[in-house]
């Protein structure tokens, strides 16, 4: 409930919690004790993964790196992607059909 109340002025609703609970069950399903990951748009990724290639909640991505580590090793990365507004508009997903 604690993740949950800086997001409303009042106390969630139980279903709010149940949604809530669901969802973090899903986007957690893969995620392993003892590993490391980061969180990029929308996706939990292992860090040692080899390259991404998703559909996040906001762009399409297409990565050679997992961008917060290889940050680590190359501060620009920072500045080309991570906090970069070109790269965000560039792969920017259309607007959702309705």
């Amino acid at each position: 409930m604690r993740d949950l109340r800086p997001w409303t002025a009042k106390a969630p609703e139980q279903a709010d919690v149940s949604e809530w609970v669901g969802a973090m069950k899903e986007l957690l399903a893969d995620v392993r004790i003892g590993e490391q990951y980061v969180y990029f748009d929308g996706l939990i990724v292992p860090v040692n993964a080899a390259s991404l290639r998703f559909e996040g909640w906001h762009s399409r991505h297409d990565l050679p790196f997992v961008p917060q580590v290889a940050a680590m090793q190359n501060r620009t990365v920072l500045q080309t992607l991570l906090r970069s507004r070109d790269y965000w508009e560039r792969t920017a997903l259309g607007p959702d059909p309705e």
